[in-house]
């Protein structure tokens, strides 16, 4: 049987993102438990995700900001491709959430996050299948962008077993 100080159950991306912080802050004695045959077969390897750098409040946009630039430069031989894409993003709201999209500019302009207010007919153009009916506000992110989950997890989990 095997023992650690520190046991992480299940080496999705969380697991893995873990144990990859861990031995980047020295730690040694840890163990990645894991009942798949393979690695990224659930939530992790079926992630859509998509990075915008502003979310519903200061501290998590923060974070956000602090993880772009492992996104944006992560280690060498990480991964074999960038792990964002940085196609943009628009974010809409209805008239009902407009003091939610002013938060959200106000938090972006003060963490120096990239955005631009844009119309309606604005947003058909970036997003040409965007149904623009109800859309009270909207902001463009251009520095946004998909992220490939894959290459993440994967990335943290090569480095974590070297």
């Amino acid at each position: 049987m095997e023992s650690a100080r520190i046991v992480i159950v299940g080496a999705g991306i969380c697991g893995a993102a873990t144990a990859y912080a861990l031995a980047m802050a020295g730690e040694t004695d840890v163990l990645v438990l894991e009942a798949e045959g393979a690695f990224n077969r659930h939530s992790s390897g079926r992630s859509a995700s998509y990075f915008v750098p502003v979310y519903e409040s200061a501290l998590f946009s923060r974070l956000a900001r602090e993880g772009e630039a492992f996104l944006a430069a992560p280690p060498e031989g990480f991964a074999e491709h960038p792990l964002i894409d940085r196609r943009g993003a628009v974010v809409v709201h209805s008239e009902h959430d407009i003091r939610i999209h002013e938060r959200e500019l106000a938090t972006a302009r003060e963490l120096g996050v990239p955005v631009e207010v844009v119309s309606p007919t604005q947003v058909r153009e970036l997003v040409p299948v965007a149904r623009t009916e109800g859309i009270a506000r909207a902001a463009w992110y251009p520095g946004s962008g998909a992220i490939d989950a894959e290459a993440l997890s994967m990335g943290y989990i090569r480095a974590r077993s070297e």
